[in-house]
């Protein structure tokens, strides 16, 4: 029996009077779960006619296949770019720290080609040795690349930090250069599996039409060949060249992956680091881990001002929470609504989001919960969520 859910979401100003529950732009219209098939959450739009489908597969890599996921998706991203092109469709794969994403965007009078690029996207990775090693090799070189830029480093570094158990979904040097066609296969066949996988689809078409189309998605029966869990490689230091600055970082980290109150505060350490001028370079990152929020504060500065640097992250956070009024507040809450809405304004954008929440939470509804709860967001309850973090965490990177 197929089970039935549903949501929707009107483009244009709120009514006079209207609050951000009245119209939350990620409320869902439907979830049908077909038996043996994916879960398919429906949002019925007609967003200039044009619709756009997200795949979710949940993956778990163990520390040997560090990397797998992210190779994955560049075979699929392979496959689907030339057929995408035949209707100039826009394809898009991403590992996410609960799997992979897979997101086709289209005219919705193209829908059947469009699941079609999902199937596409969701098929067993062929035998293609010269295509594999060149995506090795792209990912190594980016590997490279971001652990010699000094902040990437500094980030990456908290991360590994604050969640040292969660394998690295970009991989290593080492088990990039060991993931072999048999390897990806492996973790092809047990994570592809339909009943285990979730579309967002984001079109004015009833579900009926798509059901067809979004049945025959990934593995089906035991395909799975298990090769085992070798230990992992060991992995070696990508040594960071001398740096021109000091760079200096601090992390702190909540207890959930979707509060609204980390992206708020965000917003007004961001905005604190604008009003004053300074002649060190300051930022104010946030770093989805699987199971919560990370936010950075990192900045560099030349030896004759790296104390005043570091002095200054310090102190930050604390300015901040001594700072925060409900004007503050809800500026800072109106900014981060009105950066959802505009990524909800077109039908890529509505179904990443919404399966981003759903990837991280289960529930299909997480994202409208996150936009209802941004708008409960409050001084007091703000200044609950600062004194809840835990850090700050450290790195640095020095001349």
């Amino acid at each position: 029996m197929i089970r039935i859910l549903i949501f929707t979401f009107l483009l244009g100003s709120l009514p006079s009077g209207a609050t951000a529950q009245d119209a939350s732009p990620f409320r869902p219209d439907s979830v049908v779960q077909a038996p043996g098939g994916p879960t398919i959450v429906m949002v019925t739009v007609n967003p200039g006619g044009t619709a756009a489908l997200r795949l979710s597969v949940p993956l778990t890599e163990n520390a040997a296949e560090a990397g797998a996921g992210l190779v994955l998706a560049r075979l699929a991203l392979n496959r689907m770019g030339g057929p995408a092109r035949q209707i100039g469709a826009r394809v898009h794969a991403e590992r996410t720290p609960w799997g992979i994403a897979y997101r086709v965007e289209g005219a919705e009078a193209d829908i059947e080609y469009l699941t079609y690029l999902l199937r596409l996207a969701a098929q067993e990775p062929a035998s293609e040795p010269h295509v594999r090693a060149a995506i090795r090799d792209e990912l190594a070189s980016d590997l490279k690349a971001r652990a010699e830029a000094p902040l990437e480093r500094i980030l990456s570094d908290l991360v590994t930090d604050a969640a040292p158990a969660e394998i690295s979904t970009g991989g290593t040097l080492e088990t990039l250069a060991e993931l072999r066609a048999a390897r990806l296969q492996e973790v092809w066949s047990r994570s592809h599996r339909s009943a285990r996988m979730s579309v967002v689809a984001v079109t004015g078409l009833d579900s009926e039409v798509l059901l067809a189309g979004l049945d025959r998605l990934g593995a089906t029966g035991d395909t799975a060949r298990s090769l085992g869990s070798p230990p992992a490689p060991q992995a070696s230091e990508i040594p960071v060249p001398a740096a021109l600055r000091t760079w200096h970082g601090l992390a702190w980290t909540d207890g959930s992956q979707l509060d609204p109150h980390a992206e708020v505060l965000a917003t007004l350490m961001t905005g604190h680091l604008e009003a004053g001028a300074s002649e060190t370079e300051m930022t104010v990152r946030r770093r989805q881990l699987s199971d919560r929020s990370m936010l950075v504060l990192a900045g560099g500065a030349y030896a004759r001002n790296s104390a005043g640097m570091r002095t200054r992250l310090l102190d930050l956070l604390p300015a901040v929470r001594a700072s925060i009024d409900g004007p503050s507040v809800t500026a800072a809450r109106m900014q981060v609504a009105l950066a959802l809405a505009r990524a909800a304004g077109d039908s890529g954008g509505l179904a990443e989001h919404i399966g981003w929440g759903f990837e991280a939470t289960g529930n299909p509804f997480a994202a409208v919960a996150h936009y209802d709860a941004l708008s409960a967001v409050t001084a007091r309850s703000l200044t609950e969520y600062i004194d809840t973090l835990t850090g700050p965490l450290t790195a640095s990177v020095t001349r």
